[in-house]
């Protein structure tokens, strides 16, 4: 029931518009309910006090998982990563599109202006007619015009919680990417290294079979072995210088992926400074306990604040069945001077009550109400599948790191053995006990659980990683800020 104020209207008159306007407003208003229902908290799937394969309940150190390798190197690259990674960056202005869109929802909470001026010239192509006064003058407009949408079903409210609910959302993404950019940094650094301990250990061996090639070549001039031990000690040789291309083809493919990382040209030999061995974790990481997890894990925290926006987009669809009420109003004036047409006494204002009931939109809305039910309803299943999945790769990660560590030990034991092994062969066959078929045997034997246990070193601080990761953590906070400070400086100084 519009209500339109004029000039020359009585005062009288309005106000008994007004009141018949709000009875009626208020029969609507408790003729139905505004669709809103209070969020109702998930219930999480049942979780043990402790870790099955964990041996501690010992609080989680949430800090940068990769400082507690103690690599002053590592502590470098990462420093740089987060300067300069390009996908960090285009992460970043994705959570900076996110707040934009959340600033656009909360302006709902204001009226709208809008302010128009024309001014039409009127003159004639050719000389003018006897009867100049047929022609209009020149005429000046000026409008300024608001509107307000009055939030009675929680429309406008569902919608900027839900814009809020995707930016917590969204923050949750950054931090989990934060996380994940950080695990295929140190991987990539420490395959890196690993790469390097084998190209090292290569070099030995081949330095190694070489030795023994010229003595075996020496003994076969001499006529003491026969041209047999000469071949297969040539043979060996030549076998392993072939796997050092293979090693430095790997070794030049992961230095490229390192310097995209750090935004720059990928070169084949970069300035990162490596160890000379592998870290020892002198400490086992205690995970704390499986409830923690879901505060930590930063993708069960954007499902979460998924479900919730998805929940208030469906009270949304719900308000959109009820009718909408709006205010609008604008005041201007028109006439051929400029001054005249800004002169408040010949202004002319006016106000309108609008409302607006869908009565048959073909069941659209009845529609968008389904479909933003199911929406929630599978971002319920969503996010407590994703609270399963993210204890299953903590209790994974714990395993590979028990199994890994165990490995480790068995290799160790067979690398000292097999080296053992080797002297004693090497003794024998300078002593004429055995072949040089048995002592090649042995040396393979040993160079292979050499490479296998550099292998099985980077392999358990990959299940580290793995485990760290999986932990979450409440680390990227700081990072996240500092970064976003950074940036900031960067742009307010250009």
């Amino acid at each position: 029931m519009p209500i339109l104020k004029k000039c020359g209207e009585s005062s009288e008159m309005i106000i008994m518009n007004l009141r018949y306007f709000a009875i009626y407003l208020l029969i609507i208003l408790f003729s139905g309910c505004a669709g809103w229902r209070s969020f109702q908290e998930v219930e999480t799937p049942p979780m043990p006090d402790q870790f099955q394969h964990s041996e501690t309940v010992d609080r989680f150190v949430d800090e940068p998982w990769w400082q507690s390798f103690s690599d002053d190197n590592l502590n470098s690259l990462m420093e740089e990563v987060f300067e300069s990674n390009l996908s960090l960056e285009q992460a970043f202005a994705r959570f900076d599109r996110l707040h934009a869109g959340y600033k656009a929802a909360n302006a709902s909470w204001f009226p709208t202006f809008n302010l128009s001026a024309t001014y039409q010239d009127n003159g004639f192509v050719g000389d003018p007619p006897p009867q100049v006064g047929t022609m209009s003058p020149d005429n000046y407009d000026v409008r300024l015009s608001t509107r307000y949408e009055v939030d009675f079903w929680g429309k406008l409210s569902a919608n900027r919680s839900a814009a809020k609910e995707d930016l917590l959302a969204g923050q949750a993404d950054l931090r989990a990417f934060l996380i994940s950019l950080s695990a295929q940094s140190v991987r990539m650094y420490y395959s890196l290294l690993e790469t390097s301990l084998q190209i090292n250990l290569l070099e030995k061996t081949i330095s190694s079979y070489d030795g023994y090639y010229q003595l075996i070549r020496g003994r076969y001039e001499r006529g003491i072995v026969s041209s047999l031990e000469v071949y297969q000690a040539e043979s060996t040789l030549a076998g392993t210088k072939s796997r050092k291309a293979q090693l430095e083809i790997r070794q030049a493919n992961i230095q490229h992926g390192i310097d995209v990382l750090l935004g720059r040209y990928p070169r084949s030999k970069g300035q990162i400074s490596l160890p000379e061995q592998m870290p020892v974790f002198k400490q086992e990481l205690s995970p704390g306990i499986p409830s923690e997890v879901l505060k930590r894990r930063p993708d069960v925290l954007s499902v979460y604040h998924r479900m919730r926006a998805a929940d208030k987009r469906n009270a949304e669809a719900v308000a959109g069945l009820f009718p909408s009420f709006s205010l609008t109003g604008g005041i201007g004036g028109s006439d051929n001077q400029l001054k005249d047409a800004l002169d408040p006494e010949g202004m002319v204002w006016n106000a309108l009550a609008n409302l607006t009931a869908p009565i048959f939109q073909g069941g659209r809305l009845q529609a968008n109400v389904d479909q933003s039910e199911a929406a929630f309803v599978e971002q319920i299943a969503r996010y407590k599948e994703t609270i399963l999945n993210a204890l299953r790769e903590v209790e994974d990660a714990l395993v590979r790191v028990n199994k890994q560590q165990r490995y480790v030990g068995d290799l160790e034991q067979q690398v000292y053995s097999a080296e053992q092994s080797l002297n004693a062969a090497t003794d024998s066959y300078f002593r004429g006990l055995i072949d040089y078929a048995q002592v090649v045997l042995i040396q393979t034997t040993y160079f292979n659980a050499a490479s296998n246990l550099i292998s099985a070193k980077r392999g358990l601080i990959d299940s580290r990683i793995d485990l760290v990761t999986a932990l979450g953590g409440d680390w990227t906070k700081e990072f996240i800020n500092s970064i976003s400070d950074k940036k900031t400086e960067e742009a307010s100084s250009k």
